[in-house]
């Protein structure tokens, strides 16, 4: 018998109390920023207290301010928009708007890491209202385990250790898949590396290169009809496809006449978003202003070695300096990409080489897909465990 099983059968054969938050924690809604404050990364003279907002993680540090509003060690979360993710804080800080935060009225009840835990396993979606936030009388009124003190404490133990073994290997797994990346660019970069050796004609020269367009308002042209156009947007499309197989809406066929056809086998080209990535159209259908159509490029360039060409480190960095200004990335625009350079080798050998290229990304998928799903399996491992540990019989 485990020392957490020995501790539950002794201190609550029968169960857990159950308490609602408001009775137990201290609940705070951040407020607007310090005056006294700077917007920097970074702390600066006498501007050494962080001031948080509701980001993710690093995106969560607004910036720092002289004074601070919470001195004690507490629990950060979003309660609109990103919503959840809690984060244990033990320096003195400042919350503003959308953040709440919340920490034990008595430690010697409720401990704070344990509290992190129950907080990492609780719906908060399921709390928000019409608005899509968390107030703090949604909050007040969640209801929680509170086991003996005992008990809390060696669950975060146990789940510490569990936590860092699973970081660590999760950390492991990816520097190998990142390692695998660079290894992989390197060797298609190489592949498409010709020392200066064969011809180069510029991409408008080659391929009819268009920007989308977009009727306005979309949402008019909208349709379910069965004669509905495609209407192709980058959230239809993963990073890392090649294809473009499907729609998520079409249009109608006026909203179509305001806009930009494609055609199967074209090719797409984000000028946002996911900035410069090339996908193939393997679908007809309609394109708004967020895209640049290319077509017409197949008296010259195989499809494939397009793709590889476009999608390699040198093209993409090309294309990022290019829309570049003052050090801000601009919108890729169709004079830009008419612009670059590609090199033209004869058809047999883009054929050859892009055959090469076919094989190394499908060695490259298949193994970053098992290292990905490896640290999937791993997450949830963790999580099952967790949960299994924070689920308590209540007492009646």
């Amino acid at each position: 018998m485990s020392k957490l099983e020995e501790l539950i059968n002794t201190l609550c054969p029968n169960g857990v109390e159950y308490k609602i938050l408001g009775e137990i924690c201290n609940i705070v809604t951040g407020g607007e920023p310090p005056k006294d404050q700077i917007k920097s990364k970074f702390p600066q003279a006498d501007y050494i207290y962080p001031i948080y907002s509701n980001g993710i993680g690093l995106n969560a540090l607004w910036g720092y301010a002289k004074t601070y509003r919470i001195e004690t060690k507490a629990i950060t979360f979003s309660s609109i928009g990103t919503i959840g993710y809690p984060t244990l804080r033990e320096g003195k800080f400042t919350p503003i708007i959308r953040l709440k935060v919340i920490n034990p009225k008595n430690e010697t009840e409720l401990n704070i890491k344990y509290l992190k835990y129950i907080l990492d396993i609780v719906n908060f979606n399921k709390q928000k209202s019409s608005v899509s936030n968390v107030n703090a009388k949604m909050v007040a009124n969640i209801k929680i385990p509170v086991p003996p003190i005992e008990v809390q404490l060696e669950i975060v133990r146990i789940l510490d250790n569990f936590s860092e073994l699973t970081s660590e290997l999760i950390a492991k797994l990816s520097e190998e898949c990142s390692k695998i990346k660079k290894q992989y660019e390197y060797l298609k970069d190489k592949c498409l590396d010709f020392n200066g050796k064969i011809p180069t004609k510029r991409f408008g020269e080659l391929a009819r290169i268009v920007r989308g367009a977009s009727p306005r308002p979309i949402h008019a042209f909208i349709t379910e009809k069965s004669d509905g156009i495609n209407w192709i947007k980058i959230g239809d499309v993963k990073v890392g496809n090649k294809y473009i197989t499907e729609t998520k809406e079409k249009i109608n066929k006026i909203g179509a006449s305001k806009s930009r056809i494609v055609k199967e086998g074209d090719f797409l080209l984000s000028n946002s978003m996911s900035f410069g990535r090339p996908y193939i159209s393997a679908i007809e259908g309609c394109i708004h202003d967020g895209w640049l159509a290319i077509s017409n490029f197949e008296a010259t360039l195989t499809r494939d070695f397009l793709y590889h060409l476009l999608s390699s480190t040198k093209i993409q960095r090309i294309l990022a300096k290019k829309a570049s200004f003052g050090g801000a990335v601009q919108n890729l625009n169709a004079d830009i990409v008419r612009s670059i350079e590609l090199p033209i080798p004869p058809y047999a050998e883009q054929k050859r080489i892009a055959a090469i290229l076919d094989q190394l990304d499908e060695l490259y998928n298949s193994i970053t897909k098992n290292i990905l799903t490896e640290i999937e399996a791993r997450k949830k491992q963790y999580e099952y465990y967790r949960d299994k540990l924070l689920t308590f019989k209540e007492l009646s």
